[in-house]
């Protein structure tokens, strides 16, 4: 088993990481806790299907634009990772890099093809961990946040619930503190199908909190 977790692998290689749980709940996870689930201190604190969904966001100094990945690690009966999972996933990395660098090429992309532990997350779950990946960057919230922002606002009419998109709804929820009262005024004027069963399988809107 290898003695380095992908934490300090990344981190050694110049990224700096932020994580997020994909699983239950998109909420972000500490570094030190990550770390301490890498190590098999911790069980994952939400665990989905006796696996960890977790996204990784990483920045690095030499890279234009910041880039993820989602994967999905098993767990054992206590809750906690499975090493040689971890292990495979590393040495896949390294064995892209090696062939990366002989080829001159930057791209790590290769790491990631027919991986078994790579998570394609939902839609709804897509928005909002990019609404809430922003917010830990300090960026703006995406093009969608406006047109949501003002259907909150009751701008559009309650009945064109339909039209705004995942994005834009999970921005709003992503920075509720800008968006309190227009909220709270907002859900009783809404119109039965975006709150009712019917509707949540029908549009399957995202987790917010």
């Amino acid at each position: 088993m290898s003695e380095t977790t992908l934490t300090e692998f990344l981190e050694g290689a110049g990224a700096s990481l932020r994580i997020l749980d994909m699983g239950r709940r998109v909420v972000k996870v500490g570094r030190n806790a990550f770390l301490k689930f890498e190590q098999t201190v911790n069980p994952w604190p939400a665990p989905l299907v006796r696996q960890a969904w977790f996204g990784m966001l990483m920045q690095n100094a030499d890279l234009p634009e910041p880039f993820i990945w989602f994967l999905r690690l098993p767990l054992d009966e206590q809750g906690k990772l499975v090493l040689a999972a971890r292990d495979y996933f590393i040495h896949r990395l390294i064995e892209a890099w090696q062939l990366n660098r002989q080829n001159e090429n930057s791209e790590i992309s290769d790491a990631l093809k027919d991986n078994p532990y790579v998570l394609k997350p939902r839609e709804d779950r897509m928005a909002v961990f990019h609404a809430k990946a922003s917010l830990l960057m300090k960026q703006p919230p995406s093009r969608f946040y406006a047109h949501a922002q003002s259907y909150f606002n009751g701008d559009h009419g309650w009945e064109q619930w339909s039209f705004v998109g995942y994005q834009g709804i999970a921005d709003v929820a992503a920075r509720f503190a800008d968006n309190r009262d227009a909220l709270i005024d907002a859900i009783p004027e809404l119109p039965p199908e975006p709150q009712s069963e019917a509707g949540k399988a029908e549009r399957k809107p995202p987790t917010l909190f």
